[in-house]
């Protein structure tokens, strides 16, 4: 039953959004808009299963300290 909410919420939000930006011809934010929906739709579905997501707080961390590291700036 919660599989099928979360499918419904989804498909109401792309029923909304969806039809503006295809009327505005709004070909890169259509893409971008999808992969982040698929994304959101993916992690909501692992979580709703009972998956667990990991959390990407380090690997954010490790990239930032990365970054830091070759700019000089630490």
């Amino acid at each position: 039953m919660k599989v099928f909410a979360l499918i419904v919420a989804f498909t109401v939000l792309t029923l909304l959004e969806l039809p503006g930006l295809l009327k505005k011809r709004q070909w890169a934010e259509i893409a971008v808009y999808s992969m982040l929906l698929m994304i959101g739709f993916v992690l909501s579905l692992l979580l709703t299963v009972g998956i667990e997501v990991p959390n990407p707080d380090k690997a954010i961390q490790s990239v930032i300290r990365s970054s830091t590291r070759m700019l000089h700036l630490q």
